[in-house]
């Protein structure tokens, strides 16, 4: 029995081109604007052009990888640089001064 192949790439209507009426890696399925699309066309290609056709692709997404872990890290960066000033005006007064009052003895 022969299963459909799974697809990491879906068209705007939300069906994989794996499961739609038209055969997988056909050109009605690639669009090279969609950055969720991993596909690289090698069909036509000899071995060596297919390893270096593949690196390439592996160093752009590898690229797109860093800018956006980065963009990520300068984030949560911020997110904890704002709760943390914000727990530290919301500490009361008065806890301060009753730490550095000392009681009457007498």
């Amino acid at each position: 029995m022969h299963q459909p192949m799974e697809s990491y790439c879906e068209d705007s209507s939300g069906t994989s081109p794996a499961n739609s009426s038209s055969p997988p890696y056909s050109a009605t399925s690639f669009r090279p604007s969609d950055s969720r699309c991993f596909y690289v066309p090698l069909h036509e290609k000899d071995p060596e052009k297919r390893i270096a056709a593949l690196q390439d692709k592996m160093a752009a997404l590898r690229k797109k990888y860093m800018a956006l872990r980065a963009e990520v890290i300068a984030i949560d960066h911020k997110r904890r640089k704002a709760r943390k000033k914000a727990m530290l005006l919301q500490i009361p007064l008065h806890n301060q001064k009753m730490a550095t009052v000392t009681p009457n003895r007498g």
